[in-house]
């Protein structure tokens, strides 16, 4: 069942014009979508109800030391109706209601009548097997519940268009791999590591062996300098050799 099915059946219960009938079910879908877009929790009497859940932007260290950056996700959650959302229900019907006496019919009562009759369509659509798709907000379906396959629940699938229009602040952000820089202590201890670990290894006489192993020494000379001299600096409130 889609939109153009409801719009039929809605006529034929309400005896309102199809082209209000029409209005009205844009109307509700879009009030729908309005609200979850702006965080206001959406309860459809005995169907169920909505709430715009967003998940933070989450680090995952990998095995090889890397970092997994997953950006932040906004999602419609749908729990399936329970008799504590009949508050929630009737303030979502309230809201819809009086969108549609304002923009589609003439009447409160009229506006009252055509939204329960939608929610109704739906509920009994699902109680016969079928699926209920909603234009650019997603599917509704009867589901079983675990290995009961007695005992079902409804449930609902977003639409890719809702689920961009959710996420369009993030669409330009991607899960990302990084290796973070390792600290300059971490980098200094792993130079002297090497540098004696080839000058160990390093066992011929020739000259450019003999640079390498003079410019090893300079260098581990340098860093010793660097660590006294940042190290006197800090006690004098100084920047040290390299800021």
């Amino acid at each position: 069942m889609n939109n153009d099915d409801i719009v039929e059946r809605l006529c034929e219960k309400t005896g309102i014009r199809r082209k209000t009938c029409g209005k009205v079910v844009s109307i509700i879908t879009d009030s729908i979508e309005a609200d979850i877009l702006q965080g206001v929790q959406v309860t459809l009497s005995e169907i169920g109800k909505f709430k715009r859940v967003r998940i933070r932007t989450t680090v995952q260290e990998n095995p090889d030391g890397s970092y997994r950056v997953v950006p932040p996700l906004v999602y419609a959650e749908f729990i399936a109706y329970k008799e504590a959302y009949q508050l929630t229900a009737l303030h979502t019907a309230q809201r819809i209601i009086s969108r549609i006496a304002s923009e589609a019919v003439d009447a409160y009562k009229d506006a009252e009548v055509a939204y329960k009759q939608f929610c109704k369509i739906i509920r009994k659509s699902l109680s016969k097997g079928r699926k209920v798709k909603l234009s650019g907000l997603g599917t509704f379906s009867m589901q079983a519940q675990g290995e009961n396959q007695n005992a079902l629940s409804i449930e609902f699938d977003i639409s890719q268009k809702f689920h961009n229009k959710l996420n369009e602040n993030f669409e330009n952000l991607k899960e990302k791999v990084i290796f973070p820089i390792p600290p300059l202590s971490m980098m200094e201890r792993n130079v002297r590591k090497d540098m004696k670990e080839q000058l160990s290894n390093d066992t011929t006489s020739d000259d450019n062996n003999f640079m390498k192993r003079r410019l090893a020494m300079i260098s581990e000379d340098l860093i010793r300098l660097n660590e006294e001299i940042n190290s006197k600096s800090k006690k004098k409130a100084g920047s040290g050799l390299w800021g």
